[in-house]
């Protein structure tokens, strides 16, 4: 943190959500991104209680973490995978689009396979009959190759300042997640949501 006046300090970061959906329920429209902090909304790792760190990094609603610095966001990726159906990640892709919003305006908006996830598992193969049984997680779903080069760049970055709101929606039609069975795939949609970019505060900046 900058101390000596007219120093600035600036930094590489990563600002995240998370959301999961239950195998069985219906999607909501707008799915929103950044809108519960830390300690709030519900921990989709925990299966209940507040939102934790590998949910999110959000200290205040729509704010960036500690709300003092500003950034510069020059990446976005979503992410999907885990147990996520094939036929979830179709549905997802075909009946919404991603929107961003910084203080209620639309800066960024188009379908969700133009920010892919730039890193995470990965797994090649074919769905058979017998495999529809398995009781591990030998077969998922991803959003994008698993490489940081395969993450969406923007031609010019993204200003968030000190104090202003912004979130992620998916905006579209409501479907029907797959219904929970004796496999693993199925039992759940879960989605997160990546801003990376530059993050900097000045020493009068308090």
């Amino acid at each position: 943190m900058a101390v000596v006046p007219g120093f600035r300090s600036e930094w590489h970061q990563f600002v995240y959500d998370t959301v999961e959906l239950a195998a069985g329920s219906t999607t909501p429209n707008p799915i929103q991104f950044f809108v519960n902090a830390l300690g709030q909304g519900t921990s989709p790792v925990a299966g209940s209680g507040g939102k934790q760190v590998q949910d999110t990094n959000l200290t205040e609603p729509q704010k960036l973490p500690n709300t003092a610095p500003d950034m510069w966001v020059y990446g976005l990726r979503f992410i999907t995978n885990g147990a996520t159906t094939p036929n979830d990640l179709n549905r997802l892709m075909r009946n919404y689009v991603l929107t961003l919003l910084v203080n209620n305006s639309v800066y960024l908006q188009g379908p969700i396979e133009l920010f892919p996830a730039g890193g995470g598992p990965f797994a090649m193969g074919a769905m058979s009959t017998a495999q529809l049984a398995m009781t591990t997680t030998t077969f998922g779903m991803i959003n994008g190759f698993p490489a940081c080069t395969a993450a969406l760049l923007l031609s010019k970055p993204i200003g968030i300042g000190q104090g202003e709101t912004f979130r992620v929606e998916l905006n579209g039609t409501p479907f029907a997640v797959d219904a929970a069975g004796t496999t693993i795939l199925g039992n759940k949609l879960f989605m997160r949501v990546v801003l990376e970019g530059q993050e900097g505060v000045a020493a009068n900046q308090r």
